[in-house]
């Protein structure tokens, strides 16, 4: 009776995974950057995560999401296995963040996911920061505008404007649809107004208005934030020599009298002599 159950109990070990406590000699490895910028997509970011003993392996499968290892992964990042061969992991990194990152990548493998010679061991697992080199390098997107060709808005003082436009180019940022009709400015009596822009992200401005005076000055433009969907700030464009006013006055051109225009002599009437004294 003894004898069958300590075969019972042999059993039960065998079939009944056990865990052993993890040795302190095994370290784990971070190789490779997570680079980018914010609000883009990552595109073909890796992570390789190796134990320094091959006796010690990974309990886990591709396609595993394993972000919660990453404990300072920016938000925004989901890292997912992408091959795994015992000692060996190659994390795939995707998704967008909207802050810049410049940090050490830190990885604690959970209790459980490491074993050692197919036991399970305890305790979680963590890289040293202090000799890594890995990390994230997110830097911060360049969104910018530009005048998209050379504009110039030309009138006379006291007359009323011809329509005319100035074109400004969004890089790296798209308009939403509460920039129509948006004004951009009201300057020397005109008003600039955006009307449209097109999938290339330029935008068309329609300048209106009676200038009040005479103006020869570059044209300044600010697109606001509320009518950006990324950028969290006010874009000023930079002013370009080619983008500029040319308000002039007219010249006015005295009236000079020609022959025709003076009154006829009346042959009729005698000519004036001059009198004579009498003294010579």
């Amino acid at each position: 009776m003894m004898k069958k159950a300590l075969i019972l109990l042999i059993l039960l070990l065998i079939l009944i995974p056990f865990r052993i406590k993890a040795n302190v000699d095994v370290t784990i490895e971070v190789e490779r950057n997570v680079e980018g910028t914010t609000y883009t997509d990552l595109v073909n970011q890796f992570v390789d995560l190796e134990l320094s003993d091959p006796d010690f392996s990974f309990n886990v499968e591709q396609g595993d999401d394993i972000s919660s290892w990453f404990t300072n992964i920016p938000e925004g990042f989901t890292a997912t296995v992408q091959e795994v061969d015992n000692e060996y992991i190659s994390a795939y990194f995707t998704g967008q963040t909207d802050e810049a990152v410049d940090e050490v990548i830190l990885v604690s493998v959970p209790s459980g996911k490491i074993s050692y010679m197919g036991s399970e061991i305890e305790g979680v697992l963590s890289n040293d920061p202090n000799t890594e080199d890995s990390r994230y390098i997110i830097d911060e997107l360049e969104i910018r505008a530009y005048y998209d060709r050379p504009s110039t808005v030309s009138g006379y003082v006291g007359e009323e404007l011809e329509v005319q436009y100035v074109y400004i180019k969004l890089e790296n940022d798209t308009y939403n649809s509460d920039i129509i009709n948006a004004t951009l400015s009201t300057y020397n009596g005109l008003t600039a107004t955006v009307i449209d822009y097109d999938q290339n992200n330029v935008a068309t401005v329609r300048y209106t208005g009676t200038p009040l005076q005479k103006d020869d000055s570059l044209i300044h433009s600010t697109l606001k934030k509320e009518h950006l969907n990324i950028s969290q700030i006010d874009l000023v464009v930079p002013d370009r020599e080619d983008v500029r006013f040319d308000i002039k006055e007219r010249s006015v051109t005295p009236d000079v009298p020609t022959p025709e225009d003076l009154p006829d002599q009346d042959d009729d009437k005698p000519a004036y002599t001059i009198p004579h004294t009498g003294i010579e």
